[in-house]
């Protein structure tokens, strides 16, 4: 965001994970309450009351956990002075264990009209070893991956994994 006084680009970001993963902790996002001003009549929009209707907000990091398109949502706000820019970490537990061989993929998509972001990822792999994979982690080790790029478009990050 260009440094301009008094601007602000205030966003609302939904991570996308598999079904059943479970939030453990978050660092970078931003407390913001939304109040609606008293005296007014709102409308209920249907689409979104049913988004809502079973999501709840973590108390802790007030973080917004729901559900969307079977996968669960975690919900967050960012903001950002003009000419500020800010790292978020969001680390979440799967819902799953992998067995002997396995397979895990990781989708990032642009928003359309979004400027370019950092975005790095790191998965935990102990006890395997990599098979295959489509991309060059930057760091990799023995039991882990760490990975940086420039979110310019969509990626698709996949692998197998096999016991050591």
């Amino acid at each position: 965001m260009p440094d301009l006084p008094q601007t602000d680009n205030q966003s609302y970001i939904r991570i996308y994970v598999p079904l059943g993963s479970k939030l453990v902790s978050n660092i970078g996002f931003d407390f913001k309450k939304l109040d609606f001003p008293k005296g007014k009549e709102y409308k209920i929009d249907s689409d979104v009351f049913n988004l809502e209707k079973n999501s709840v907000t973590d108390n802790l990091t007030h973080t917004d956990i729901g559900e969307e398109s079977g996968k669960t949502v975690f919900g967050n706000w960012l903001v950002l002075k003009g000419g500020e820019s800010k790292t978020v970490k969001l680390t979440y537990q799967l819902p799953f264990k992998l067995s002997n061989i396995d397979r895990y993929s990781l989708l990032l998509q642009k928003q359309l009209g979004a400027t370019n972001a950092n975005f790095s990822w790191t998965l935990n792999f102990s006890g395997k070893q990599i098979a295959w994979k489509n991309f060059d982690p930057i760091d990799l080790n023995t039991s882990s991956l760490n990975s940086d790029i420039i979110l310019d478009k969509d990626y698709f990050f996949g692998m197998v994994l096999q016991q050591r």
